[in-house]
């Protein structure tokens, strides 16, 4: 008994430690195109998207529809390049995808961003800048 109690314990440990543990950039690049191929960005067949659609930070659309006819492909789903920094240089992970079809600027490139272990993951509203996020920034 007492081994097995030890045993949780220790497998308790090593769960919490990995929750506060950063992830490496593979694995961000994994979470960022699964979030936008799950949220309708690409062209993953409609059947395929989650039913309830993550929000973007400004959102105009009420409906799951609505998002979607304005989201579908846009993106494309592999990743152009991830920085290990977010938003104002606070911890975790940039990963930038390329739209389907260029905006007016070529040099502009949608941002997902996440915590360092994985988690709030979301779509920027506002553009990244192409030239700075191609590429992949290991991590430590």
């Amino acid at each position: 008994m007492r081994k097995l109690i030890a045993g949780l314990s220790f497998a308790l440990a090593c769960l919490h430690a990995s929750a506060n543990e950063s992830i490496a950039v593979e694995r961000a690049v994994r979470i960022a195109e699964h979030f936008v191929a799950e949220n309708g960005y690409t062209n993953l067949p409609e059947s395929r998207v989650k039913e309830v659609l993550d929000n973007e930070a400004i959102e105009w659309r009420p409906g799951r529809s609505e998002r979607l006819a304005q989201r579908y492909n846009t993106l494309r789903p592999k990743t152009i390049g991830a920085k290990k920094a977010r938003k104002n240089g606070t911890p975790g992970w940039s990963v930038a995808f390329d739209y389907m079809s260029p905006t007016g600027n070529s040099n502009e490139c949608r941002v997902v961003t996440m915590d360092a272990n994985g988690r709030d993951v979301r779509v920027e509203h506002v553009d990244g800048i192409r030239s700075y996020f191609l590429g992949f920034e290991k991590s430590e």
